[in-house]
């Protein structure tokens, strides 16, 4: 599932009917590589879900056992550690060789246990020509964040590599 595609969803309690809120941003374990909690958009204050507490997450909604499973967004917690998606989002991607590739559009994530699967990262063209999206594997992904991510440096095809000169 695509990053952009959960924010926004509002989050159901099953178990009791409640609308906990709707999905504001998301709490990356950049370690891990995989998204570690939810954060709420509310009325009142604000509120984060750990992923381990979701029930589903669906197309229309995300669903929660009850309203009792979201938590008070706090510095204090380790989940107040994790950088946002948003903070993540822009971030310069660069391959192990030094060559950068462009900037951190999107993530996607697997719904059922929230491992990151692919980054989706935004070339840009010359004067906004020939830019484009490139998806690149998480099994490719060397580091991730604060600063920059950087991924495994592509392979150069057999037909780009110089010939081999006599010794």
């Amino acid at each position: 599932m695509r990053t952009s595609k959960i924010r926004g969803l509002p989050v159901l309690g099953i178990d009791d009917g409640v609308r906990v809120g709707a999905v504001d941003d998301l709490l990356i374990d950049t370690r891990a590589r995989r998204v570690a909690a939810l954060v709420l958009r509310t009325q009142t204050v604000n509120q984060w879900i750990p992923f381990d507490q979701l029930q589903r997450v669906g197309d229309d909604a995300v669903m929660v056992a009850s309203a009792q499973v979201a938590q008070q967004a706090s510095e204090q917690s380790p989940l107040g550690t994790l950088p946002s998606l948003r903070a993540l989002l822009g971030l310069a991607v660069v391959d192990a060789a030094g060559k950068r590739w462009g900037k951190l559009e999107e993530l996607s994530f697997d719904p059922t246990d929230g491992r990151i699967t692919e980054l989706a990262v935004r070339r840009s063209g010359v004067l906004g020509l020939g830019g484009g999206t490139e998806t690149v594997p998480a099994a490719a992904v060397r580091s991730l964040g604060p600063d920059v991510v950087v991924v495994e440096a592509r392979p150069v095809p057999p037909e780009a590599r110089e010939p081999a000169g006599d010794p």
